[in-house]
């Protein structure tokens, strides 16, 4: 299996990023400004070039993720397919073959499941995909806006804003957990898989809010919203000043609050946060089912950048 050098990119590996980067079919839930780095970080690679095609795949190995399910979890990155048509079977036998090789060393691996985010455009990623057993999990929708200078946002007396400290953390991980690990109020792609066992999947809510302070990796601030002196809400932000970028890894409402009009009120404030610090834009991830979050960026003119179908394929049941 070729391994890629990190000291000398092969050309097809560099041209091949730039023509995904380019297309249709590119897709990236991380921080793009170190997207070479988090490319060249797979274990291992498979090509193939035809004369006017390119396809390459990528394996990440998901240390936490493993740690944390007691499995050994992968991701598929990149996930490169050529603008070709879904009825050119020949191209896609390529494709079958190409995948199949893959899934073969991922196994060799022992590897025990795998990710991959695919461009809803991607039609011909999406039909391999599947016809190597993979099942869609979810669909989320990114969602930019440009930061101007806001409005001063009307709190109204029952609702107090602040940065939050460690002392919250615990009221924090309550709310995560609830709204995140319960599909009652979010489905998403850990607590509707029949396959992951949902005592971890609320764990790991848990501690995403736990790993959101102190450096720990998962937000650089996090902020929060206090309705008649109880913690109702919170929004993470990941800051980037290189590029004054700032990213919404995790955000909710407490049910108990939902209705009330906090979480715009949380949004605004967020912004004006940031503007202040100069920050140009934001960017959140959301699933495609949660229109309240959508509308909500959309009254304050957050335009959709992108959108990705999240597919994994256990290979065996634990």
């Amino acid at each position: 299996m070729p391994h890629q050098s990190k000291k000398t990119p092969d050309p097809f590996f560099v041209e091949a990023l730039k023509q995904w980067r380019l297309s249709r079919h590119f897709v990236c839930t991380e921080n793009e400004s170190d997207f070479n780095s988090l490319v060249s970080s797979s274990i291992f690679l498979v090509k193939q070039e035809t004369k006017h095609h390119k396809w390459l795949l990528g394996l990440r190995h998901l240390d936490w993720d493993s740690r944390h399910f007691g499995i050994k979890m992968g991701k598929i990155f990149p996930f490169i397919t050529p603008e070709i048509s879904s009825h050119q079977s020949e191209a896609l036998n390529i494709g079958h073959v190409l995948l199949e090789k893959f899934v073969n060393e991922a196994i060799v691996q022992e590897y025990k499941y795998l990710s991959v985010l695919i461009h809803p455009d991607d039609t011909v990623g999406q039909h391999l995909i599947s016809k190597a057993h993979f099942e869609l999990m979810d669909t989320t929708v990114l969602y930019g806006l440009e930061i101007t200078k806001q409005s001063k946002f009307n709190c109204n007396k029952e609702i107090e804003l602040h940065i939050a400290t460690e002392d919250d953390i615990a009221e924090l991980q309550s709310i995560s957990e609830t709204c995140f690990g319960d599909r009652t109020y979010n489905v998403n792609r850990f607590n509707s898989d029949i396959f992951l066992n949902q005592n971890k999947v609320k764990e790991l809510y848990r501690l995403w809010i736990f790993n959101s302070f102190a450096n720990r990796g998962m937000a650089d601030i996090v902020l929060i919203a206090l309705y008649n002196g109880v913690l109702a809400g919170f929004i993470t932000l990941k800051l980037n000043p290189n590029n004054m970028n700032a990213e919404i890894p995790l955000n909710a409402i407490s049910p108990r609050f939902s209705g009330r009009g906090i979480y715009q009120t949380l949004v605004e404030f967020t912004l004006d946060y940031l503007e202040t610090r100069g920050y140009r834009s934001v960017d959140i991830w959301t699933h495609l089912s949660n229109f309240a979050v959508q509308r909500t960026w959309e009254k304050l003119g957050a335009k959709p950048k992108s959108s990705a179908h999240q597919f994994r394929r256990f290979f065996e049941e634990p």
